[in-house]
């Protein structure tokens, strides 16, 4: 681990606290489709850092947000009020998914067009969806969601939405996301109903929703580890050094900090810890006229004859002992015919 010239910049600082609970709300107008997204977004019981609750739309409009993580909507399209309340809650860091149920309509400019079924013996395929990131990820493993094994019969076609996380083969969305403030908002094409597809069996419903719940809860414990200049949480909130008694910026000083019963930890950027590089050019510009040659340049001219002397002694050395292996070697024995040669003029 590298470290700072400055000592006291090379003091780290950490906190510790409990998982956040990440709360659900589920929007639905059935009672099957809010159990299958009570399901998904806390499917272990014993779970007590996942808790989801189901609201009608008309109870939606007097629910309160304040520490929700995602709503999972899969009814028809909120009015204006609660349109703005979602809204709000979005550009907060909450996440927001809108699923198809049959009727048209729009929030702001975005929403789902009219229903369209399948033709008779084929299926609606997903071919197309981003692998990498986001919701549709692969997994830690590498595998990729189901999606092309998802059956869809009927779906809706997303209106006022460019930027589309998988499509079906002839192009349409199946889903689509865009950012809102500090959180996003999701459509997707079609519903959970048996009628519309086979969402609700959970393969791909249950990685979604975890991973929009985990994101839209990410604001609740992001705030634990930051680094110096990066804190978005200095506009408008005043937070009070507990590590020292002086006074202290959490824009540009490492340090515990308080506000209410949140606690954060701030400490220098890990890229102050990088080792930087530079280009050859800008390398031999740092010396001046002091003669500078690179490891990975080639050996030319007279300064990469010496550097090369030692071939001539590696082809002496095995020269050596190459003559010495000749020197010692036994002297050649005679022939059979000499041997017995010589035996006679013994006798």
């Amino acid at each position: 681990m590298c470290s700072s010239d400055l000592l006291r910049d090379n003091t780290a600082f950490f906190v510790y606290a409990p998982p956040p609970v990440l709360r659900t709300i589920v929007v639905a107008q059935d009672a099957a489709s809010g159990r299958f997204l009570k399901f998904a977004a806390a499917p272990l019981v014993a779970d007590t850092n996942r808790v989801a609750e189901i609201l009608t739309p008309e109870q939606f409009a007097a629910a309160n947000l304040q520490g929700v993580s995602l709503v999972l909507w899969h009814a028809p399209l909120p009015a204006a009020g609660a349109g703005e309340k979602l809204r709000t809650f979005a550009a907060n860091g909450g996440a927001a998914l809108f699923f198809a149920g049959g009727e048209s309509g729009r929030i702001e400019n975005s929403g789902f067009g009219a229903v369209e079924s399948v033709p008779e013996e084929k299926t609606w395929n997903i071919t197309k969806w981003d692998e990498k990131e986001g919701p549709l990820a692969r997994t830690d493993e590498g595998l990729n969601l189901p999606l092309a094994d998802l059956v869809v019969l009927k779906r809706q076609p997303i209106v006022g939405e460019a930027g589309a996380l998988a499509a079906f083969a002839d192009g349409s969305a199946f889903l689509t996301r865009r950012s809102a403030g500090k959180g996003q908002i999701l459509f997707c094409a079609t519903s959970l109903s048996a009628e519309w597809s086979g969402l609700g069996e959970g393969t791909v419903l249950v990685p979604l929703a975890q991973r929009l719940l985990l994101a839209g809860g990410r604001r609740f414990t992001e705030s634990a580890l930051l680094a110096c200049g990066e804190s978005a949480l200095a506009e408008g909130e005043t937070w009070s050094p507990v590590d020292v008694a002086t006074t202290k910026d959490i824009r540009s000083q490492a340090g515990v900090y308080k506000l209410g019963s949140r606690f954060v930890a701030v400490n220098r950027p890990a890229r102050e810890s990088d080792l930087e590089i530079i280009e050859p050019a800008k390398a031999r510009q740092l010396f001046g006229k002091i003669s500078v040659r690179l490891f990975d340049e080639a050996r030319e001219g007279r300064a990469g004859v010496q550097s090369e002397l030692w071939r001539m002694f590696l082809l002496a050395m095995g020269g050596f002992l190459l003559l010495e292996a000749i020197l010692i070697l036994p002297p050649k024995p005679r022939g059979a015919a000499g041997i017995a040669g010589a035996e006679a003029r013994t006798a």
